[in-house]
């Protein structure tokens, strides 16, 4: 049976989101692996009622967490120093379930950093560091926030912009959550 992985991210954002998701269903394909992506196929965009719309997207997206056998997340900041809230929610959610999850992201900054970068820093205090509001700046040498982090097999680093190449960010955490499911299913 064909494994299936879900690929979270705000890449579904994107201006060139619809390319993206075809190069990822038929890179996957090619692979022998079905690629379910979020999104809002099928949803009617006449609907007035957005919170019916909302609430469409979210039973699509759950439901293809809940049938996935893994997830790999692009957790570059987005819109700020940290990860897309809905790709948070799927990564926790995907943990919960005990599907593996497998990271990548642009850029090589910590957490810290990139929070600095964002919020500032407040020169009032040296240890800890805090930003700009004096809220604690959480700094453990990841991309992502730790519960994020902690919630993943492993994090890829993109040297590039992931969205311009999405097929080279995609690869290597692809081969890698596909061989972690394929050993498991051995050892089962």
């Amino acid at each position: 049976m064909a494994l299936k992985i879900y690929f979270a991210g705000p890449n579904v954002f994107h201006p060139h989101a619809k390319e993206m998701e075809q190069e990822i269903a038929t890179y996957c394909e090619s692979k022998g692996i079905i690629a379910l992506i979020p999104g809002d196929s099928g949803i009617d965009w006449t609907n007035p009622d957005k919170r019916a719309i909302a609430q469409q997207i979210f039973a699509i997206n759950k439901m293809h967490l809940d049938q996935c056998d893994g997830v790999i997340a692009n957790v570059t900041p987005f819109r700020g120093a940290c990860v897309d809230d809905g790709t948070a929610w799927e990564i926790g959610y995907a943990f919960a379930l005990g599907k593996p999850v497998v990271s990548y992201g642009s850029g090589f900054l910590t957490t810290g950093e990139i929070i600095e970068s964002v919020a500032g820093v407040n020169t009032n205090h040296s240890v800890p560091r805090r930003d700009r509001d004096s809220f604690l700046i959480e700094e453990f040498g990841f991309q992502s926030n730790l519960m994020i982090a902690c919630s993943t097999l492993r994090h890829f680093h993109c040297s590039f912009d992931c969205y311009s190449n999405i097929l080279e960010a995609i690869s290597e955490p692809l081969d890698f959550l596909a061989l972690e499911l394929s050993t498991a299913t051995r050892n089962e």
